[in-house]
């Protein structure tokens, strides 16, 4: 069995937002603060850039980042 810590990963890019390469946006949302049921993503926003999508979910990045991290810890155990 392997346990991969999503919440302590996502706290260590946040902390140290140089993982993501550089133009990564660690801090603002991607959507506005207003609650919608569909996001308007501020102007020339890339989910590419934000790790966050509006005030409490985590952008499609993240849960690119969190996939990514779990298969490789899943393939260096082989």
């Amino acid at each position: 069995m392997l346990l991969v810590d999503n919440e302590a990963y996502i706290t260590t890019i946040h902390t140290s937002p140089g993982i993501l390469g550089s133009g990564c946006n660690v801090t603002a949302a991607a959507c506005g603060a207003t609650p919608v049921t569909s996001c308007t993503a501020s102007t020339n926003a890339s989910y590419g850039v934000y790790l966050y999508a509006d005030d409490r979910h985590l952008a499609p990045t993240a849960h690119r980042l969190m996939g990514d991290n779990a298969y490789n810890k899943i393939k260096a155990r082989w």
